[in-house]
């Protein structure tokens, strides 16, 4: 996410250590699912979801797992599914944390049902106020909407929690399988007035 002092060294240490974690325990739910996370964001999409399902698969009460395959699934391009995951997730987890929130607002954004992705992204900012990636998501949303005034009030939310937040570096960081997806959301957060 641009946040550390060298991204692609955390993303290998991040690698290393889910392998690291899967060798001493072949049945580690949450360490296969990070390791799908790590893979798609690497491009390599297919083996990532793949990855995440197993982690379903070895512990089908993990509800994290439930939602990152979701998020997973956002990003490759399969978003409809991804809703099935994450609404799974929230049935596992009755404490309905800011993180499948922010999962659902993604796949709602992606899938162009802006409306529903802006109340997701405001649950997940009332769970986590500082959340700069659910307002970020929300100043897409506003914007792919056409409220822009909306969209740049909360540009300055995101500038307050994240001073030296990129848009281009953000939108690329996520990995979208879907360059029409990196083109739409980096378009979107500039026209809310976020570089």
């Amino acid at each position: 996410m641009g946040i550390g002092e060298s991204p692609d060294q955390t993303l290998k240490t991040a690698f290393a250590l889910a392998q690291k974690a899967l060798a001493l325990n072949d049945a580690n739910a949450p360490a296969y699912s990070l390791l799908g996370k790590i893979t798609y964001t690497m491009g390599e999409y297919e083996k990532g979801i793949e990855l995440a399902r197993k982690a379903v698969a070895i512990n089908p009460n993990e509800a994290d797992c439930h939602a990152h395959l979701g998020c997973i699934l956002s990003f490759s391009g399969h978003p409809e599914e991804a809703l099935y995951w994450i609404n799974k997730a929230f049935q596992l987890n009755p404490i309905l944390p800011g993180l499948y929130y922010l999962y659902f607002g993604l796949a709602y954004n992606i899938l162009g049902r802006h409306e529903e992705a802006i109340k997701a992204y405001k649950r997940s900012v009332d769970c986590i106020p500082d959340n700069a990636f659910a307002l970020i998501g929300m100043a897409e949303g506003y914007s792919l909407l056409g409220k822009y005034e909306e969209a740049r009030s909360v540009a300055e939310e995101v500038y307050m929690i994240f001073p030296t937040f990129s848009a281009e570096y953000h939108v690329k960081s996520f990995g979208y399988r879907h360059q029409s997806d990196t083109d739409r959301f980096l378009k979107a957060l500039r026209m809310a007035g976020l570089k």
